[in-house]
């Protein structure tokens, strides 16, 4: 990553980005990031307040989809998908980033629809009722109704 400082008098400097810490702080949705920069001059002092800019990468080819589908293991990051008969299939995933409630990740398609609620009692091949669908009845049983949502770009 890049990183641009502009000091209070318009002077601009360069540098990258070595550390990006891997937990937001919730009181002010902050991330602390650490970069080297050149200071020969001694523009930059502790104290003094800057304008930061990153210049980050764009995820092309990914989906953007709920945290709460993507089941996490030491091995690979996986997710359910759900096919036309309403079976479930286990589908190992890339995650690239996660904000705000939501993944970014390739190795499904777009408009797959994936488990979000339920998928802890899931097995590949389990048949499932989606939680919205009002022509549904509800079941007793909640690990057969597992709440569906659709991967969109």
């Amino acid at each position: 990553l890049v990183v641009q400082v502009q000091l209070g008098n318009g002077q601009k400097k360069q540098g990258k980005v070595f550390v990006v810490d891997n937990q937001v702080d919730p009181s002010i949705g902050a991330v602390k990031v650490k970069a080297s920069l050149d200071n020969s001059d001694y523009a930059l002092a502790p104290g003094r307040f800057v304008t930061v800019t990153l210049q980050t990468q764009i995820l092309k080819n990914s989906l953007v989809v709920p945290s709460q589908a993507i089941i996490s293991s030491p091995v690979s990051d996986q997710i359910y998908t759900v096919d036309e008969e309403n079976q479930v299939t286990l589908n190992k995933i890339k995650v690239l980033a996660q904000n705000n409630g939501f993944g970014v990740v390739t190795g499904i398609k777009p408009n797959d629809r994936v488990v979000v609620e339920g998928k802890q009692n899931l097995r590949p091949g389990s048949k499932v009722v989606e939680a919205n669908n009002s022509a549904n009845k509800p079941t007793s049983n909640p690990t057969s109704n597992p709440t569906e949502k659709k991967s969109g770009p």
